[in-house]
């Protein structure tokens, strides 16, 4: 309906494992039925001898224990699922991210990028129904931040700093995720070229053991 190619098929990973689950489950489905029933005595089964032998009662157990088994695993996976979801949709994930729309960029740039994204919000923002037009070089939780390495307080430079994510924001980012700044502030209009914000746990591996004791401090990284 939106006239767009969504990748759905695409993952060669995905695709291999729909297909062995298919295969799979369509072996076992068929090899397992045919062995038991090759393994039975027509004969005795027709007479209804099978029935009270041996291996009809131990047959009859082991449906029984099997479908159990099968039924409390079905159930605990639709609960573990369950969980998993309704985890995912209330859990408080730092940012407001609900009926927010992110398109992507050509990632080749030149000096014309920052004005063609400035002129292509302002834009975005005359209609009524725009409340926010940011830019950013990626999104929270996504795994195609710049990693970098090298992070740590100025003062310990020289020695191994910690891997992490990094990613550039404009100043407007934080209010239009609704995130919370914990301390110090958000970044200026102007003049912010060398300031940096820094998550909870980035200040603590480089050893800030309070929010307040980042502020202000001049860090290192290989950027």
């Amino acid at each position: 309906f939106t006239g767009k190619h969504i990748p759905m098929w695409d993952d060669l990973t995905s695709l291999l494992g729909i297909a062995a689950f298919f295969i799979t489950g369509s072996l076992l489905s068929a090899v397992f039925p045919a062995l038991i029933l090759s393994s039975l005595n027509t004969v005795n089964v027709l007479k209804g001898k099978f029935r009270s032998s041996s291996l009809g009662i131990a047959f009859r157990k082991g449906l029984i224990v099997f479908q159990f088994v099968a039924a409390a695993l079905i159930i605990g996976g639709t609960f573990i699922v369950y969980l998993q979801l309704n985890f995912m949709r209330t859990s408080d994930i730092g940012a407001d991210i609900s009926q927010t729309i992110i398109l992507p960029t050509p990632d080749i740039t030149d000096s014309t990028s920052k004005g063609k994204a400035d002129f292509f919000k302002a834009q975005l923002l005359k209609h009524k129904n725009v409340a926010w037009a940011v830019t950013s070089t990626s999104i929270p939780g996504k795994q195609d931040n710049i990693v970098a390495g090298g992070l740590s307080k100025l003062e310990q430079a020289d020695k191994d700093g910690i891997n992490h994510y990094s990613f550039g924001v404009d100043r407007l980012f934080i209010d239009a995720y609704k995130m919370k700044v914990v301390a110090g502030r958000n970044f200026s209009s102007t003049g912010d070229n060398e300031s940096v914000i820094l998550n909870e746990t980035a200040m603590r591996m480089i050893g800030f053991d309070k929010a307040e004791d980042a502020i202000g401090r001049k860090i290192a990284a290989n950027w």
